[in-house]
């Protein structure tokens, strides 16, 4: 693992992924899949911050505490539950 690095999350489950998850997929970290989905629709956008909470570490809390500043109420309120759920 390396700052700035890249993030990959392999698994054997094959849930049933929200469109969120399967657009957070298309990026390479989560700070330029919120940047890029900021314009995306809020429940995407909702979605998209849950993923990148599950994925972990320090480029995932970054990237949620930028989205803790975002101008919608509802998408700060998701990112801080998403940083609180990354603290337990």
């Amino acid at each position: 693992v390396q700052p700035k690095g890249r993030m990959v999350l392999l698994s054997r489950a094959q849930p049933k992924l929200g469109i969120g998850a399967e657009r957070f997929r298309q990026f390479d970290n989560p700070t330029q899949a919120l940047e890029v989905l900021r314009k995306d629709i809020k429940p995407v956008r909702r979605q998209v911050i849950e993923a990148i909470a599950a994925v972990g570490g320090d480029a995932a809390r970054a990237a949620i505490q930028e989205a803790s500043k975002d101008k919608d109420v509802n998408i700060r309120i998701q990112a801080e539950e998403a940083l609180r759920t990354m603290a337990e």
